[in-house]
Protein backbone atom coordinates (compact mmCIF):
# COMPACT_ATOMS: atom_id res chain seq x y z
CA UNK A 1 0.00 0.00 0.00
CA UNK A 2 1.22 3.31 -1.19
CA UNK A 3 0.69 6.62 1.39
CA UNK A 4 -2.61 7.30 -1.08
CA UNK A 5 -3.94 4.06 0.08
CA UNK A 6 -3.15 4.82 3.49
CA UNK A 7 -4.54 8.23 3.30
CA UNK A 8 -7.60 7.27 1.67
CA UNK A 9 -7.75 3.85 3.98
CA UNK A 10 -7.54 6.48 6.87
CA UNK A 11 -10.32 8.91 5.27
CA UNK A 12 -12.93 5.99 4.53
CA UNK A 13 -12.68 4.90 8.60
CA UNK A 14 -12.87 7.84 9.76
CA UNK A 15 -16.57 8.48 7.38
CA UNK A 16 -17.22 5.24 8.21
CA UNK A 17 -17.07 5.88 12.12
CA UNK A 18 -18.94 8.87 11.83
CA UNK A 19 -21.66 7.53 9.89
CA UNK A 20 -22.07 5.12 12.64
CA UNK A 21 -22.56 7.78 14.94
CA UNK A 22 -24.93 10.20 12.46
CA UNK A 23 -26.96 6.78 11.87
CA UNK A 24 -27.26 6.04 15.53
CA UNK A 25 -28.63 9.29 16.57
CA UNK A 26 -31.02 9.82 13.75
CA UNK A 27 -32.47 6.27 14.90
CA UNK A 28 -32.78 7.29 18.65
CA UNK A 29 -34.45 10.09 17.71
CA UNK A 30 -36.59 9.68 15.09
CA UNK A 31 -37.66 5.89 16.37
CA UNK A 32 -41.34 5.50 17.57
CA UNK A 33 -43.38 2.71 19.20
CA UNK A 34 -43.95 1.99 15.96
CA UNK A 35 -40.50 1.16 14.57
CA UNK A 36 -39.87 -1.14 17.38
CA UNK A 37 -42.90 -2.79 17.04
CA UNK A 38 -42.23 -3.74 13.37
CA UNK A 39 -38.47 -4.77 14.39
CA UNK A 40 -39.51 -7.01 17.14
CA UNK A 41 -41.75 -8.67 15.18
CA UNK A 42 -39.23 -9.23 12.31
CA UNK A 43 -36.68 -10.62 15.10
CA UNK A 44 -38.58 -11.71 17.72
CA UNK A 45 -37.56 -15.21 17.50
CA UNK A 46 -34.31 -16.47 16.25
CA UNK A 47 -35.54 -18.13 13.09
CA UNK A 48 -37.06 -15.47 11.89
CA UNK A 49 -34.17 -13.28 12.77
CA UNK A 50 -32.21 -15.24 11.25
CA UNK A 51 -34.87 -15.80 8.31
CA UNK A 52 -34.19 -11.56 8.37
CA UNK A 53 -30.80 -11.66 8.30
CA UNK A 54 -30.25 -14.41 5.56
CA UNK A 55 -32.91 -12.39 3.16
CA UNK A 56 -31.31 -9.32 3.67
CA UNK A 57 -27.90 -10.25 3.23
CA UNK A 58 -28.47 -11.97 -0.10
CA UNK A 59 -30.44 -9.13 -1.36
CA UNK A 60 -27.21 -6.77 -0.30
CA UNK A 61 -24.83 -8.93 -1.15
CA UNK A 62 -22.62 -7.78 2.22
CA UNK A 63 -22.95 -9.65 5.41
CA UNK A 64 -20.72 -6.29 6.82
CA UNK A 65 -23.14 -3.96 5.72
CA UNK A 66 -25.79 -5.77 7.50
CA UNK A 67 -23.94 -6.39 10.64
CA UNK A 68 -23.17 -2.68 10.75
CA UNK A 69 -26.65 -1.97 10.51
CA UNK A 70 -27.66 -4.33 13.50
CA UNK A 71 -24.60 -2.47 15.93
CA UNK A 72 -26.26 0.59 14.80
CA UNK A 73 -30.20 -0.94 15.61
CA UNK A 74 -28.83 -1.71 19.03
CA UNK A 75 -26.60 1.27 19.36
CA UNK A 76 -29.63 3.21 19.34
CA UNK A 77 -32.10 0.99 21.55
CA UNK A 78 -34.42 -0.20 17.94
CA UNK A 79 -33.15 -3.96 18.47
CA UNK A 80 -32.26 -5.70 21.45
CA UNK A 81 -28.92 -7.94 22.03
CA UNK A 82 -30.89 -10.94 22.21
CA UNK A 83 -33.10 -9.85 18.85
CA UNK A 84 -29.71 -9.62 17.00
CA UNK A 85 -28.14 -12.78 17.49
CA UNK A 86 -30.91 -14.17 14.83
CA UNK A 87 -29.96 -11.70 12.00
CA UNK A 88 -26.12 -12.20 12.75
CA UNK A 89 -26.25 -15.49 12.23
CA UNK A 90 -28.31 -15.43 9.23
CA UNK A 91 -25.81 -12.72 7.72
CA UNK A 92 -23.47 -15.62 7.60
CA UNK A 93 -25.99 -17.55 5.25
CA UNK A 94 -27.00 -14.51 3.43
CA UNK A 95 -23.49 -13.82 2.43
CA UNK A 96 -22.69 -17.26 0.72
CA UNK A 97 -24.77 -15.77 -2.33
CA UNK A 98 -21.95 -14.14 -3.77
CA UNK A 99 -19.61 -16.96 -3.89
CA UNK A 100 -22.60 -18.93 -5.31
CA UNK A 101 -23.30 -16.11 -8.24
CA UNK A 102 -19.13 -15.98 -8.77
CA UNK A 103 -19.10 -19.79 -9.89
CA UNK A 104 -21.15 -19.00 -12.63
CA UNK A 105 -17.47 -18.01 -14.33
CA UNK A 106 -17.57 -14.42 -13.07
CA UNK A 107 -20.82 -12.72 -14.36
CA UNK A 108 -21.22 -10.70 -11.23
CA UNK A 109 -21.36 -7.40 -12.91
CA UNK A 110 -23.24 -8.65 -16.04
CA UNK A 111 -26.46 -9.08 -13.65
CA UNK A 112 -27.96 -5.38 -13.35
CA UNK A 113 -29.71 -6.20 -10.00
CA UNK A 114 -26.37 -6.94 -8.03
CA UNK A 115 -25.16 -4.01 -9.16
CA UNK A 116 -28.27 -1.94 -8.42
CA UNK A 117 -28.16 -3.49 -4.91
CA UNK A 118 -24.50 -3.35 -4.34
CA UNK A 119 -23.53 -1.33 -1.30
CA UNK A 120 -21.03 0.22 -2.74
CA UNK A 121 -23.28 1.75 -5.41
CA UNK A 122 -26.32 2.69 -3.41
CA UNK A 123 -24.19 4.52 -0.51
CA UNK A 124 -23.76 7.65 -2.20
CA UNK A 125 -27.88 7.72 -3.49
CA UNK A 126 -28.30 7.70 0.24
CA UNK A 127 -26.39 10.40 1.06
CA UNK A 128 -28.02 12.38 -1.36
CA UNK A 129 -31.40 11.72 -0.84
CA UNK A 130 -30.77 12.07 2.70
CA UNK A 131 -29.26 15.46 2.06
CA UNK A 132 -32.45 16.66 -0.33
CA UNK A 133 -34.64 15.42 2.23
CA UNK A 134 -33.05 17.53 4.71
CA UNK A 135 -33.00 20.74 2.44
CA UNK A 136 -36.88 20.00 1.52
CA UNK A 137 -37.50 20.27 4.99
CA UNK A 138 -36.28 23.02 6.22
CA UNK A 139 -36.80 25.24 2.99
CA UNK A 140 -40.32 24.33 3.43
CA UNK A 141 -41.14 24.03 6.95
CA UNK A 142 -42.93 20.94 6.35
CA UNK A 143 -45.52 19.17 8.56
CA UNK A 144 -43.72 16.25 11.01
CA UNK A 145 -40.36 18.45 10.36
CA UNK A 146 -39.07 16.84 13.47
CA UNK A 147 -39.34 13.50 13.05
CA UNK A 148 -38.44 13.66 9.07
CA UNK A 149 -35.68 15.62 9.96
CA UNK A 150 -34.23 12.35 11.81
CA UNK A 151 -35.42 10.23 8.92
CA UNK A 152 -33.04 12.32 6.44
CA UNK A 153 -30.29 11.97 8.99
CA UNK A 154 -30.36 8.77 9.57
CA UNK A 155 -30.22 8.01 5.95
CA UNK A 156 -27.04 10.22 5.50
CA UNK A 157 -25.57 8.14 8.15
CA UNK A 158 -26.62 5.06 6.24
CA UNK A 159 -24.94 6.49 3.16
CA UNK A 160 -21.89 7.70 5.16
CA UNK A 161 -21.03 4.11 6.46
CA UNK A 162 -21.72 2.38 2.72
CA UNK A 163 -18.89 5.49 1.22
CA UNK A 164 -16.57 4.61 4.24
CA UNK A 165 -16.60 1.22 3.75
CA UNK A 166 -16.18 1.50 -0.45
CA UNK A 167 -13.07 4.04 0.81
CA UNK A 168 -11.55 1.28 2.68
CA UNK A 169 -11.96 -1.36 0.21
CA UNK A 170 -10.98 0.75 -2.20
CA UNK A 171 -7.40 1.61 -0.51
CA UNK A 172 -6.51 -2.11 -0.53
CA UNK A 173 -7.60 -3.03 -4.26
CA UNK A 174 -3.99 -3.13 -5.13
CA UNK A 175 -3.41 -5.35 -2.73
CA UNK A 176 -6.00 -7.80 -3.11
CA UNK A 177 -5.31 -8.25 -6.96
CA UNK A 178 -1.51 -8.69 -6.06
CA UNK A 179 0.04 -12.01 -6.61
CA UNK A 180 1.81 -12.42 -3.41
CA UNK A 181 -1.78 -12.32 -1.97
CA UNK A 182 -3.02 -14.93 -4.28
CA UNK A 183 0.25 -17.00 -3.06
CA UNK A 184 -0.61 -16.95 0.46
CA UNK A 185 -3.48 -19.62 -0.65
CA UNK A 186 -1.08 -21.66 -1.66
CA UNK A 187 1.87 -21.86 0.24
CA UNK A 188 1.20 -22.96 3.73
CA UNK A 189 0.91 -26.60 5.08
CA UNK A 190 -0.80 -26.13 8.67
CA UNK A 191 -4.62 -25.93 8.42
CA UNK A 192 -4.07 -23.49 11.48
CA UNK A 193 -1.87 -21.24 9.13
CA UNK A 194 -4.59 -21.85 6.79
CA UNK A 195 -7.62 -20.28 9.47
CA UNK A 196 -5.11 -17.20 9.81
CA UNK A 197 -4.35 -16.71 6.30
CA UNK A 198 -8.01 -16.63 5.61
CA UNK A 199 -8.61 -14.25 8.59
CA UNK A 200 -5.82 -12.26 7.86
CA UNK A 201 -6.52 -11.59 3.77
CA UNK A 202 -10.51 -10.95 4.93
CA UNK A 203 -9.95 -8.74 7.44
CA UNK A 204 -7.49 -6.75 5.45
CA UNK A 205 -9.72 -6.28 2.29
CA UNK A 206 -13.02 -6.37 4.91
CA UNK A 207 -14.71 -8.68 2.68
CA UNK A 208 -15.49 -12.11 2.78
CA UNK A 209 -17.28 -12.07 -0.48
CA UNK A 210 -14.03 -10.42 -2.10
CA UNK A 211 -11.63 -12.80 0.06
CA UNK A 212 -13.72 -15.83 -1.24
CA UNK A 213 -13.97 -14.61 -4.64
CA UNK A 214 -9.78 -14.29 -4.76
CA UNK A 215 -9.95 -17.76 -3.39
CA UNK A 216 -11.96 -19.06 -6.14
CA UNK A 217 -10.35 -16.91 -8.89
CA UNK A 218 -6.92 -18.18 -7.29
CA UNK A 219 -8.65 -21.51 -7.50
CA UNK A 220 -9.48 -21.33 -11.34
CA UNK A 221 -5.71 -22.44 -11.53
CA UNK A 222 -5.73 -25.32 -10.16
CA UNK A 223 -2.96 -25.07 -7.71
CA UNK A 224 -5.64 -24.88 -4.21
CA UNK A 225 -6.22 -28.43 -3.07
CA UNK A 226 -9.83 -29.29 -0.63
CA UNK A 227 -7.35 -29.90 2.15
CA UNK A 228 -5.88 -25.89 1.57
CA UNK A 229 -8.97 -24.14 0.73
CA UNK A 230 -10.87 -25.62 3.79
CA UNK A 231 -9.43 -24.10 6.47
CA UNK A 232 -8.84 -20.82 4.68
CA UNK A 233 -12.38 -20.31 4.13
CA UNK A 234 -13.10 -21.25 7.54
CA UNK A 235 -10.73 -18.71 8.28
CA UNK A 236 -12.41 -16.18 6.29
CA UNK A 237 -15.78 -16.39 7.94
CA UNK A 238 -13.40 -14.81 11.05
CA UNK A 239 -12.00 -11.96 9.02
CA UNK A 240 -15.29 -10.88 8.29
CA UNK A 241 -15.97 -9.79 11.62
CA UNK A 242 -13.55 -6.90 11.70
CA UNK A 243 -15.86 -4.03 9.91
CA UNK A 244 -18.22 -4.85 12.65
CA UNK A 245 -15.98 -4.32 15.38
CA UNK A 246 -14.96 -0.68 13.66
CA UNK A 247 -18.29 -0.24 13.91
CA UNK A 248 -18.98 -0.80 17.62
CA UNK A 249 -15.75 1.10 18.61
CA UNK A 250 -17.79 4.20 19.42
CA UNK A 251 -20.63 2.73 19.79
CA UNK A 252 -22.72 1.57 23.32
CA UNK A 253 -22.24 -1.05 25.42
CA UNK A 254 -24.42 -3.43 23.78
CA UNK A 255 -23.49 -2.69 20.63
CA UNK A 256 -20.18 -3.71 21.05
CA UNK A 257 -22.10 -6.72 22.83
CA UNK A 258 -23.88 -7.26 19.58
CA UNK A 259 -20.08 -6.64 17.44
CA UNK A 260 -18.84 -9.55 19.77
CA UNK A 261 -21.83 -12.41 19.28
CA UNK A 262 -20.17 -11.94 16.24
CA UNK A 263 -16.85 -12.96 16.36
CA UNK A 264 -17.49 -15.62 18.80
CA UNK A 265 -19.87 -17.17 16.81
CA UNK A 266 -17.54 -17.51 13.57
CA UNK A 267 -14.69 -18.39 15.92
CA UNK A 268 -17.02 -21.74 17.63
CA UNK A 269 -18.40 -22.23 14.29
CA UNK A 270 -14.84 -23.38 13.29
CA UNK A 271 -14.02 -24.70 16.96
CA UNK A 272 -16.64 -27.07 16.41
CA UNK A 273 -15.90 -27.80 12.61
CA UNK A 274 -12.90 -27.91 11.93
CA UNK A 275 -12.10 -30.83 14.09
CA UNK A 276 -14.70 -32.81 12.77
CA UNK A 277 -13.37 -32.83 9.44
CA UNK A 278 -10.21 -33.98 10.10
CA UNK A 279 -11.66 -36.49 12.43
CA UNK A 280 -13.64 -37.83 9.95
CA UNK A 281 -10.94 -37.49 7.18
CA UNK A 282 -8.41 -39.78 9.98
CA UNK A 283 -10.99 -42.84 10.37
CA UNK A 284 -12.50 -42.54 6.80
CA UNK A 285 -10.62 -41.13 3.51
CA UNK A 286 -11.74 -38.27 1.50
CA UNK A 287 -11.21 -39.21 -2.16
CA UNK A 288 -10.56 -35.70 -3.10
CA UNK A 289 -8.82 -34.43 -0.35
CA UNK A 290 -5.40 -33.54 -2.32
CA UNK A 291 -7.27 -32.78 -5.48
CA UNK A 292 -7.55 -29.36 -6.94
CA UNK A 293 -10.82 -27.18 -5.96
CA UNK A 294 -13.27 -25.84 -7.80
CA UNK A 295 -15.06 -22.43 -7.82
CA UNK A 296 -18.38 -24.90 -7.48
CA UNK A 297 -16.91 -26.68 -4.82
CA UNK A 298 -15.51 -23.77 -2.58
CA UNK A 299 -19.22 -22.21 -3.08
CA UNK A 300 -21.10 -25.16 -1.43
CA UNK A 301 -18.60 -25.15 1.18
CA UNK A 302 -19.13 -21.80 1.80
CA UNK A 303 -22.78 -22.70 2.13
CA UNK A 304 -22.83 -25.88 4.13
CA UNK A 305 -20.10 -24.38 6.44
CA UNK A 306 -22.27 -21.54 7.36
CA UNK A 307 -25.80 -23.24 7.37
CA UNK A 308 -24.31 -26.40 9.36
CA UNK A 309 -23.03 -23.75 12.40
CA UNK A 310 -26.05 -21.57 12.05
CA UNK A 311 -28.33 -24.92 12.95
CA UNK A 312 -26.32 -25.91 15.43
CA UNK A 313 -25.62 -22.62 17.26
CA UNK A 314 -29.33 -20.72 17.01
CA UNK A 315 -30.08 -23.33 19.92
CA UNK A 316 -27.50 -21.68 21.81
CA UNK A 317 -28.00 -17.76 21.36
CA UNK A 318 -28.23 -17.51 25.18
CA UNK A 319 -25.04 -18.45 25.83
CA UNK A 320 -23.75 -16.14 23.15
CA UNK A 321 -25.15 -13.46 24.72
CA UNK A 322 -24.07 -14.51 28.16
CA UNK A 323 -20.36 -14.74 27.18
CA UNK A 324 -20.85 -11.46 25.44
CA UNK A 325 -22.08 -9.80 28.60
CA UNK A 326 -18.93 -11.37 30.46
CA UNK A 327 -16.33 -10.38 27.77
CA UNK A 328 -17.49 -6.74 27.47
CA UNK A 329 -18.81 -6.35 30.85
CA UNK A 330 -16.32 -8.51 32.94
CA UNK A 331 -19.35 -10.01 34.65
CA UNK A 332 -21.84 -12.38 34.47
CA UNK A 333 -25.21 -10.85 33.06
CA UNK A 334 -27.94 -10.13 35.68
Amino acid sequence: MNVWSICLFVLGLGLFLLGMHVLSHGLEKYTGERIRKLVGHLTNSIPRGILAGTIGTAIIQSSSATTVIVVGLVNSGVMTLKQSVGVIMGANIGTTVTAQLLRLADIKSDIWYVNILNPHIFGPYFLVAGFLLYLYIHIRNHHHRHMRKFVSIAMIGLGMIFVGMNGMEQSVTSASNSEWLKSAFTTFRHPLIGVLVGTGVTALIQSSSASVGILQASASTGLISVSAAIPIIMGQNIGTCITCILAAIRANRTAKKAAVVHLLFNIFGTILIMPCIYIFKHFFSIASWDNPITRGEIANFHTSFNITCTLIFMWFSGSFVKLADRIVDGKKRR
